[in-house]
């Protein structure tokens, strides 16, 4: 996505050298904003140079040109996240922004978790829990990419590797943060004071009923709805929504700090599945009221049944 271009744009024409060579290739040209190109690296050397040049034309036809330089690196940083209340945590698990789903995994560690940050991911919220009788959840952890990860980057011969230590209170730090004097703002399934009420029954639809209104959410908890639904390898997109897509009742993405978002444009999770990992799967969908956000927390954990 191009910085820095002139108001007026009215267009933008891209083109790019790789490697210091001499010789441009040209990109296609962008009319509207966010001006943005795309360039297919998958053949390009690993850290490689590119240069993108970029051409603002503006409305009076008068000419900026701008330049940005790239490195090709299709890595992935390896993240690691010391959580302060981990050791009183059973299990976690994490989502992009984009509506990317982890599975619902115990904890390695007791306070430790450790995922693949997915590439062009701006942030993803992390998730602290326990199950006894019912799911006790923390305060979700909104990591963004430029603030946190980009920052803390560490080269460890062809490995990218970050490590985050978050308080009780959510503060996310490169370096270990002093003890806290409070406990973690957390949530129970089972509490009436964090009920939200319903007015309408919810469905699991995706691509494993043709997004069909079949898979009914039950009530597992006071606060928590469920359903089990066979899920084969590879893929798989879905949404929680009533039978007919109301707007208020359509959850997806993006995911945000208070998790799933509920509109009648919010776009669609997904979970990878493997080779072996064809099987039944269950939906746990979350909505808890919280005391000082405006809007309820949303989630959706999924694991083997």
């Amino acid at each position: 996505v191009l910085d820095g271009v002139p108001a007026q744009t009215e267009q933008v024409n891209f083109f790019y050298q790789y490697a210091g060579k001499s010789q441009k290739y040209e990109l296609p040209s962008d009319f509207t904003p966010p001006f943005q190109v795309y360039i297919d690296g998958k053949k390009m050397k690993q850290g490689s140079s590119i240069l993108v040049t970029a051409e603002a034309i503006a409305g009076n036809k008068s000419l900026q040109t701008i330049t940005h330089p790239l490195v090709v690196d299709d890595r992935q940083p390896e993240v690691a996240i010391v959580y302060e209340n981990g050791n009183q945590r059973s299990w976690a698990m994490h989502a992009t922004n984009t509506g990317r789903l982890s599975l619902y995994r115990p904890l390695a560690s007791k306070d430790n978790y450790e995922f693949s940050w997915p590439n062009k991911t701006d942030a993803v919220l992390l998730v602290f829990g326990t199950e006894d009788e019912d799911l006790l959840i923390d305060q979700p952890i909104y990591v963004s990419y430029e603030k946190h990860i980009k920052p803390n980057l560490n080269e460890q011969g062809d490995r990218l590797l970050v490590k985050l230590y978050v308080n009780n209170l959510g503060e996310i730090s490169a370096k270990p943060l002093p003890p806290s004097k409070e406990k973690p703002h957390s949530f129970r399934t089972d509490q009436e004071s964090q009920k939200v009420v319903l007015d309408r029954e919810l469905f699991l639809r995706g691509g494993m009923n043709t997004w069909k209104a079949e898979d009914a959410l039950d009530t597992e908890e006071l606060n928590q709805l469920s359903a089990e639904v066979d899920l084969s390898a590879g893929l798989v997109e879905f949404k929680i929504a009533d039978k007919d897509w109301t707007a208020t009742s359509n959850f997806g993405s993006p995911i945000q700090e208070q998790g799933l978002s509920a509109s009648a444009q919010s776009g669609n999770l997904s979970i990878e599945i493997d080779e072996k990992g064809a099987g039944e799967y269950r939906f746990d969908f979350v909505q808890l009221k919280s005391s000082d956000r405006k809007e309820p927390l949303r989630l959706l954990f999924v694991r083997r049944s």
